[in-house]
């Protein structure tokens, strides 16, 4: 989150961009809403409610809508185990800020099944289940995971290891 204390102009972005975000949010809520009256048991919120309720969880300071954000919360839970690595990690994040330190815990364990670790390389993901993302690097996704291990304050080996698969990441590319 930037330090938007700073900078008056970027502030003011940082806010409208929120602010359009908590519209969007609002929007998709209303639409699961209506789908859930339909008795629809996929619903599942998007990518952009993920990265929302992460940016929610980095910065306190915004006026969130709860009832919004714990409905997401909710629904969120039971279709967990079908995210990707790095979807995973962004949830862990966000429930460990909803205070669900289980759920966090509980999704960061599923992450780290599928990582896979050697003396060279370090540990990494090499599964379908952490796709290339941003154009076709699987970086985000090792970024993301050492972020929702740090915050959870869990195996500092594992994540050195991680950190080692970055660097040879940098040294290759």
């Amino acid at each position: 989150v930037p330090d938007v204390d700073k900078n008056h102009e970027m502030s003011e972005i940082y806010r409208r961009g929120f602010e359009y975000l908590k519209k969007q949010a609002r929007k998709e809520y209303e639409r699961m809403k209506e789908r859930e009256k339909k008795e629809d048991s996929a619903l599942v919120p998007s990518e952009q409610i993920l990265h929302y309720l992460y940016i929610c969880a980095l910065d306190s300071t915004l006026q969130v809508e709860k009832e919004v954000n714990d409905y997401f919360l909710q629904i969120l839970e039971p279709q967990s185990a079908r995210l990707t690595i790095y979807g995973k990690s962004l949830a862990s994040i966000i429930y460990q800020h909803a205070g669900r330190m289980e759920k966090a815990e509980e999704l960061l364990r599923s992450v780290m099944e599928y990582s896979v670790v050697s003396e060279e390389m370090g540990r990494y993901f090499d599964t379908e289940k952490a796709p290339y993302s941003w154009f076709s690097y699987k970086i985000p996704t090792e970024v993301m995971a050492i972020e929702a291990l740090t915050r959870l304050g869990k195996d500092k080996e594992t994540v050195e290891q991680m950190k080692r698969w970055l660097l040879k990441q940098k040294q290759t590319q």
